[in-house]
């Protein structure tokens, strides 16, 4: 015997779908997966670029090799009692290839421009009396083939630690 048809009203009512609920999702669907691509994508680039590993696999330019390493001039300054002495490593490589030098120191007032022989870029010191606040040094090597170096460095010094003369030493 067939089996008997059952009736509609045991059944429990669909609800019907609003159409606006299927807008809504499509909205968010459209705005949610782009920006989770987004995301991962810049998180895989983050690791990518901390993860370290071997030069072959993280291969660096060498400009930036050669600006990083530190066979540089390793210019600083000290307090003296006549204002401020520049020092640099005078057993540097780049040093030793010198064939003489120009320091710019720039007061935010005045720019001056000391020339420096040889001999004096192998004694390692410049002093300078300068007045109080901030001055910025910038001291280039020339090679004796023709190539350059520069590096330089910033000094504040307070009212009380300035020389009297504005004059280079």
């Amino acid at each position: 015997s067939p089996p008997a048809p059952q009736s509609d009203a045991a059944a429990p009512a669909a609800r019907p779908r609003s159409p606006r609920m299927g807008r809504l999702a499509r909205r968010l669907a459209s705005a949610v997966l782009p920006a989770s691509a987004v995301i991962a994508g810049a998180s895989a680039g983050v690791y990518v670029h901390y993860r370290g590993g071997a030069p072959a696999e993280n291969p660096v330019p060498i400009f930036f090799q050669q600006q990083s390493r530190a066979a540089g001039l390793e210019l600083r300054a000290e307090r003296s009692a006549d204002g401020v002495t520049l020092a640099w490593n005078p057993a540097s490589p780049v040093v030793a290839r010198a064939d003489h030098g120009d320091l710019l120191i720039d007061d935010g007032h005045s720019r001056s421009e000391a020339p420096l022989s040889a001999a004096q870029l192998h004694s390692g010191r410049f002093q300078w009396r300068g007045l109080p606040g901030s001055t910025r040094f910038e001291m280039r090597v020339i090679a004796a083939g023709g190539g350059e170096y520069l590096e330089s460095i910033r000094v504040i010094v307070p009212p009380e630690q300035s020389g009297s003369s504005g004059s280079p030493h």
